[in-house]
Parts: C-alpha cells; sequence; structure tokens
C-alpha cells in the first residue's frame, strides 16, 4: 500500500481526510503517491483490523471501497469466480463493524455501503439529501471519481509510467452547485488526460497481452486447486474470506501435495515465463460487433490457417485454443458512463458561480467508444 505511520505533526497537503480540526484525535500516514494525509478515529478503527490490512497483500489499493478484493483483484471476480467485489466489500464492512465492535450509527453505515456501489445501475438511495456524495467514490454517472483519481496515479507510478494528470488541479477547482458537482470550465483539459492516462493505461498495462497470459494461467491454476483447497467456499462467508490473498500463489506453488500438482506446474511456467501464447488480435468495426459476439477458439485458429499446417492448427487447439475469449471489458460500462453529463461552471462578471453542460461536440474526444478486447 505504501503507506507508513508516523506520530509526529507535520503540515498537512489538500489531503487531510479526518472529521475534525483536532489533529490529536488523528493519525498522520505518510503515502508515497499523496504525501502526507490525516485519518480520523474512526476511518481508522477500520484500518487498523485485519481485515482491513490483509490488502497490504493484494496488488491494489488499500480503500475501504476495496475491501472486498481476492486474489489478484479483479482477475479474481471476472474470471475465477464471477462476482461482484462491491458487493463483498459491504459485507465486510459489516463483519469488521461486528467483529471489532465498531462504535458508527446505522444510518452512516447504510451511506457508507451505498457510496460503494453508488456506480451500480438502479442502486437505491436511501438519502435523498446530498445527493453529490454518491458521486465522490465510486460516480456511475459520468466516471469521474476519486476512486480513478487514485488507482490512475498510483498504478503509473508502480508500472514507471508517466502521468500527466494533475487530480489536484481537479480538487482545488471543483465545486458543489445545485447538488451536483461540477468542474470548472477552463479545467476540461485536465478532465481529459484523466481518461486519456486510463485508456493508454488499459492500452500498454492492463490488456497487454502477456498480463493476460498470466492472469488466465493463474485462474488455471486456481480452478485446479478449487478442489483441494476449497477456494471457492470462503466467497461467501467474510469470516473466512478475509484470509485470501496473494500469498495463495506461493502456498500452492511451495505445498508437497500431489493433488496440486498440475496447478504447481502452471506457477512453474509463470516464473520460467512459459506463457500460453498470443493468437492474434483484429481492430472490429463498431458496424460489425455482433458478428463477433461468439467467437470460438476454432475461429481463431481457422484465422491463422494460411500461415499454419494442419498439425500446428490441431495443436493450437488442444494447446492454447480453449484460451480464446471475448472480453467485453469495463469499457462497455464506461461508455454508458461516460456518456453520461459532465457538469462544468464558470465565473459571472459578478464572480457567481453558473453550472452547464458542455456541447458534446466540444467534449466528443474526451468520451471513450465501445471497447472490446479478444484474447
Amino acid at each position: 500500500m505504501g503507506a507508513k505511520y508516523c506520530e509526529e505533526e507535520l503540515p498537512s497537503n489538500n489531503f487531510a481526510l479526518a472529521s475534525t480540526d483536532d489533529r490529536r484525535f488523528t493519525k498522520h500516514i505518510h503515502d508515497n503517491v499523496h504525501g502526507n494525509i490525516y485519518i480520523d478515529p474512526l476511518s481508522l478503527k477500520f484500518v487498523d483490523t485485519e481485515q482491513f490490512q490483509r490488502l497490504r497483500d493484494l496488488k491494489q489499493l488499500g480503500l475501504l471501497h476495496d475491501l472486498g478484493h481476492g486474489p489478484f483483484s479483479h482477475t479474481f471476480e471476472r474470471e475465477f469466480l464471477p462476482r461482484s467485489h462491491e458487493e463483498m466489500s459491504m459485507k465486510m464492512i459489516d463483519h469488521v463493524v461486528d467483529e471489532h465492535n465498531i462504535d458508527i450509527d446505522s444510518e452512516s453505515l447504510t451511506r457508507v455501503k451505498e457510496m460503494i456501489i453508488a456506480s451500480e445501475n438502479g442502486t437505491s438511495k436511501n438519502f435523498k439529501e446530498k445527493l453529490f456524495l454518491y458521486d465522490i467514490v465510486a460516480n456511475g454517472r459520468n466516471g469521474i471519481d476519486v476512486d480513478k483519481f487514485d488507482y490512475i496515479v498510483r498504478d503509473s507510478r508502480a508500472c514507471g509510467l508517466g502521468c500527466n494528470f494533475e487530480f489536484q488541479r481537479v480538487l482545488e477547482t471543483m465545486r458543489v452547485i445545485d447538488d451536483e458537482i461540477c468542474y470548472r470550465a477552463k479545467e476540461y483539459l485536465t478532465i481529459h488526460k484523466l481518461f486519456a492516462t486510463r485508456a493508454d493505461l488499459h492500452r500498454m498495462v492492463y490488456m497487454h497481452a502477456k498480463v493476460k497470459a498470466v492472469e488466465l494461467m493463474f485462474v488455471d491454476a486456481m480452478t485446479k486447486a478449487n478442489d483441494v483447497l476449497c477456494i471457492s467456499s470462503y466467497i461467501d462467508e467474510p469470516a473466512e474470506y478475509w484470509k485470501l490473498d496473494d500469498t495463495i500463489l506461493k502456498a500452492i506453488e511451495t505445498s508437497s501435495s500431489q493433488d496440486l500438482k498440475e496447478s504447481r506446474d502452471l506457477i512453474l511456467r509463470i516464473r520460467r515465463r512459459e506463457l500460453y501464447q498470443f493468437c492474434n488480435e483484429f481492430a472490429v468495426p463498431k458496424d460489425k460487433l455482433e458478428y463477433f459476439k461468439n467467437v470460438t477458439p476454432q475461429d481463431i485458429v481457422c484465422s491463422q490457417v494460411e500461415a499454419v499446417s494442419e498439425a500446428f492448427e490441431n495443436f493450437q487447439l488442444k494447446t492454447y485454443g480453449k484460451k480464446a475469449q471475448v472480453h467485453a471489458t469495463p469499457e462497455k460500462k464506461k461508455r454508458k458512463q461516460l456518456r453520461g453529463a459532465i457538469y462544468w461552471f464558470h465565473f459571472t462578471v459578478l464572480g457567481d458561480s453558473m453550472c452547464f453542460i458542455s456541447p458534446e461536440s466540444r467534449v466528443l474526444y474526451m468520451l471513450l467508444g465501445y471497447v472490446n478486447h479478444v484474447i
């Protein structure tokens, strides 16, 4: 997570999270991305639990929003056991409150959980005042939220990539007008960099052929080990689920059980970089997408038939063909989100703020289109 605890008082930047101005009751943490931040006592009760601290052993963020992530983050929930980590996050929060007797009123707890799943379509909101609060963590309307601010900067730094997105400028200039989070009109290029950087990360990192190969091999190793370790039985019980983290890979790798041999062999192949092979990629025109909804392993192999012999074709089908998948990635959902209104504001001559929605023609290049990844 890259955070270090310090006891001394240091000047805070714009990310002071304490609910009170009295720093005597807050915890100072130095984060390698955001610098000095302060955690209020109630938040600290959640942070200082074994359920939250397990996030140190997950290759993802250390946010309460992500408490429900499994080993290797989204790979676990999309490929191994399809489910929503947000839903598990809510179960884990309830478990933490009960297990550690955290004194929080039911209204606040309900609001926190609703904010976590605010991006889900049709999510009911019990609190009708200050609806803009639901757009802070997981903005299902236009995709601009602090979760994205954090992982884009953190992932860019972790991968050694440059990041020109200055989230501080957005946070410093945004305002709430008519119960909507509005962004200063002159900062539209900064907002553009948010989506452009995210698109770059998907192209260069998240959907990289080798990354997907390792992910699929990890899923196969987990699937083969499931009958022995009963991994799938953990997902319905928060008291057991928190024990799952990335170290499960090392546990399988170092096990002497013959029942885990196939899983160990796959992990050994990952270590030796004997990865599943990348077959091909094809840019599908938008008007042809309907013809590519049910791509099969045979379809992919046959697309290479002119370049390979029949023997090699059969080898491909047996060894790698089962890996052919059409990934309707989060971009499919994000397209709808980004088409949502982005509210802007500018100052009038009298110094008042006026809220408006930019014409789509001005921000069209900021909006991501439909993207399918065939692996």
